[in-house]
């Protein structure tokens, strides 16, 4: 698949990693053909395609390494599959 998930989280936050990944695992479940990353707030791409680059958990999708939507925060697992599914179209 040409699209990839980038998960993004504070370096310093062992909780919200773990949060993170119990979901990604989910995730890969749902989705096995998504590629998907985590990635922190150092990441170059967090300021250019979002207005709040230091509200975490956030979420990114790219299409072919070309941005297409962001959320941030912490989600249901349907919620967020859901958000997935919609931009995967």
């Amino acid at each position: 698949m040409s699209h990839n998930l980038v998960a993004y989280v504070y370096s310093s936050d062992s909780q919200m990693l773990e949060y993170i990944n119990n979901q990604i695992q989910a995730i890969r479940i749902s989705f096995p053909e998504l590629s998907i990353e985590i990635s922190n707030e150092t990441d170059a791409r967090l300021p250019l395609h979002t207005t709040k680059p230091d509200r975490f958990p956030a979420f990114m999708i790219f299409e072919h390494d070309v941005f297409k939507a962001v959320v941030h925060g912490k989600f249901d697992n349907p919620e967020l599959f859901a958000w997935i599914e919609n931009n995967l179209r």
